[in-house]
């Protein structure tokens, strides 16, 4: 019985090693015929994305600071900034309702300091004039829209026109997160402008 099993645990130790070699072979020859769509979104392409960006330059770069993260909050700061590095605007916005503490904690702008600055609806018409259906880079695209689209309707206004929004957030992600074992891209957290900017 002893010998039986000594010659099942050599044949074992030899198979494993074996049957693990072939599925790792097998797995790529499968991801080589059948590549995910993902596989396209390397490093390499965000960084001929961000060339391509710079060298058109008709694109504008867009930040805002909030109220808050909710349905019923609006924007109290606004930039928007060309890609040859102009300023077009750099405004405080007086909002109609406070700001939220936890909001208030992450940029540091008090109610005191929006009390004089110029409301939404005075706004509208330059910031309108200036986005004009170009195209906009932003971090974190889908906030950044809806914030705004939220500030509009809560002034009456219409909403503001955008050619196309381009996440900042998501395209940095395919930089700092590597292909999973199967080509897609891992996931994580939404990371912090501040902490992308580090990197």
């Amino acid at each position: 019985m002893k010998s039986v099993l000594t010659q099942w645990a050599s044949d074992m130790t030899i198979s494993l090693p074996q049957a693990s070699q072939v599925r790792e072979a097998i797995a790529t020859a499968v991801l080589a015929s059948h590549p995910p769509v993902s596989v396209s979104d390397t490093r390499q392409d965000v960084i001929t994305w961000a060339r391509q960006v710079i060298e058109t330059g008709e694109t504008l770069i867009l930040d805002t600071e909030t109220t808050g993260l909710n349905a019923h909050d609006e924007v109290i700061q606004l930039g928007i900034v060309d890609m040859h590095g102009t300023v077009l605007l750099n405004i405080l916005v007086r909002p109609t309702s406070p700001i939220a503490p936890e909001a208030r904690a992450i940029h540091g702008i008090t109610d005191e300091v929006l009390a004089q600055a110029p409301s939404f609806s005075h706004l509208h018409e330059t910031i309108a004039v200036l986005l004009g259906n170009r195209s906009v880079r932003t971090y974190h695209a889908d906030f950044a829209r809806r914030i705004l689209a939220q500030t509009c309707a809560k002034y009456g206004l219409p909403p503001l026109e955008v050619a196309a929004w381009d996440c900042v957030m998501e395209r940095y992600a395919h930089i700092r997160c590597p292909l999973g074992e199967h080509g897609f891209h891992k996931r994580h957290p939404p990371t912090t402008l501040d902490l992308a900017a580090k990197v």
